[in-house]
């Protein structure tokens, strides 16, 4: 007998005051909702604002049009780049 595999979709959401994340916590705990917490921080690009990742492409493009920028050209050259990290 053939079993369907089960397709698990997952949803993230990030909710921007504590009071947003007990509520939905509340709430998946009295569906029995299986859920996990993953604590992110501020400098995930994901939870940029719009404006915020805006100002930060526009102020990488003004680095490159000024010169500020590294060119690597071979395999080498990005070991020795990343080794400088």
């Amino acid at each position: 007998m053939k079993t369907k595999a089960n397709i698990m979709n997952s949803l993230v959401i990030y909710p921007s005051t504590e009071q947003q994340f007990s509520l939905i916590q509340l709430l998946m705990n009295e569906m029995k909702v299986r859920f996990s917490v993953k604590n992110e921080t501020e400098t995930d690009d994901s939870l940029f604002t719009e404006e915020a990742y805006f100002a930060m492409l526009d102020e990488r493009i003004k680095n490159a049009e000024q010169g500020n920028y590294t060119t690597i050209r071979s395999k080498q050259e990005l070991e020795h780049f990343l080794n400088q990290l």
